[in-house]
């Protein structure tokens, strides 16, 4: 089945320690995405999508994230605002990861189904457990757990289909750079060395 949907879980996997918070940058800087690939990306290599080729190119984003409500009162500020489809908080879902219904309630909204999804997160909270548990694929990003916490890396990296540092290398692992291998990979398989 092909990949229809991203979920991301926020604090240390889309953002770095809070000391490296700054004012709002360029799309490309949020994502971490060098912006030479990210203009590649969107003009150069999107012919496919300028011709008519498809007409629905879209992969879905989606936020996941234990939070508390102060959190959430500050997030329409974040620079991280807006870009998702779908996101949702523990406090006001009412439930929190690793259950089931808070993953179950995103894949709804995004109109997916769990073996159509890609779950991003650091681990924390038992995340890649509970995403696994629901049926999704996922990433372990260890980047900000290897600098706070290295003796959590190889436990969480058990717990997740794939591994990566940091966001930016999920576009090689979906096969979205100049420097992936031809195709998409595929998400379905095993990833026992990545």
């Amino acid at each position: 089945m092909a990949l229809r949907a991203v979920v991301f879980d926020l604090f240390h996997t889309l953002t770095g320690p809070e000391a490296e918070w700054s004012d709002v940058p360029w799309t490309s800087d949020v994502l971490g995405i060098d912006r030479r690939v990210w203009n590649e990306l969107l003009v150069t290599r999107s012919r496919w999508r300028l011709t008519g080729e498809e007409t629905n190119p879209y992969v879905s984003l989606g936020l996941i994230s234990n939070a508390d409500v102060m959190e959430v009162a500050a997030w329409p500020a974040s620079p991280l605002a807006g870009l998702f489809d779908v996101e949702v908080f523990s406090c006001m879902a009412g439930c929190a990861k690793p259950e089931r219904t808070i993953y179950d309630r995103c894949l709804r909204a995004l109109g997916v189904s769990p073996a159509e999804s890609l779950f991003v997160g650091d681990g924390g909270s038992d995340e890649l457990v509970g995403a696994r548990e629901a049926g999704m694929s996922t990433v372990f990003v260890s980047g900000v757990m290897a600098s706070l916490w290295p003796e959590r890396v190889s436990e969480r990296r058990a717990s997740a289909d794939y591994h990566i540092e940091r966001v930016p290398e999920l576009l090689a692992l979906l096969g979205l750079t100049p420097h992936a291998a031809d195709g998409a990979a595929d998400i379905g398989s095993s990833a026992a060395d990545a």
